[in-house]
């Protein structure tokens, strides 16, 4: 249950479940007879939020897997290899939420206010554009704690102990 409460696992949690909140609101409810509710004359940038959304939610789920296999088995040689691509892929799709988030965003704020949408679509719209908001964040963490991770394997000392259980070691020898 510990492996569980890990800063990196608890964000994986998040971002999984921002990537199907981000792409199942807008294929089920901004994407209104084949018209985008962001921008209805131009579907192409509710496309993009879907991919992004699935993106994110691939990514998560891959990365939030290999990290419980990482913790719970013997450590294999290519971890540092391993962590350096969760940085990079966790950049892109920061990058990538970044643009989705600006793209929709502005369609939202310059958008034809004569079309009569229901409540319901416009939550899910305005859903949206919160949890891309809170991925850009997300994503860049993750980036961060896989560049950390990355340079304790290369330290000198060794993985021996995480920087995450040497915060808590006082707590357990008392």
């Amino acid at each position: 249950m510990s492996v569980l409460l890990r800063p990196t696992l608890v964000i994986r949690a998040i971002e999984i479940v921002s990537g199907i909140i981000v792409f199942a609101c807008i294929v089920n409810q901004c994407q209104p007879e084949d018209s985008c509710i962001f921008s209805p004359d131009n579907t192409s940038h509710c496309k993009y939020g879907v991919a992004v959304g699935i993106l994110a939610f691939v990514f998560a789920l891959i990365f939030f897997i290999t990290e419980i296999l990482s913790v719970t088995s013997i450590k294999a040689a290519p971890v540092g290899l391993l962590y350096l691509i969760d940085a990079i892929i966790s950049a892109v799709l920061s990058i990538l939420s970044f643009v989705a988030f600006c793209l929709l965003a502005n369609d939202w704020r310059t958008r034809d206010d004569s079309y009569s949408w229901e409540d319901a679509r416009i939550n899910a719209a305005q859903s949206v554009l919160a949890f891309l908001f809170f991925s850009i964040f997300l994503w860049a963490t993750s980036c961060a704690l896989a560049f950390r991770e990355r340079a304790r394997q290369h330290t000198p000392a060794g993985p021996a102990q995480s920087s995450v259980d040497a915060q808590y070691a006082s707590f357990v020898e008392h």
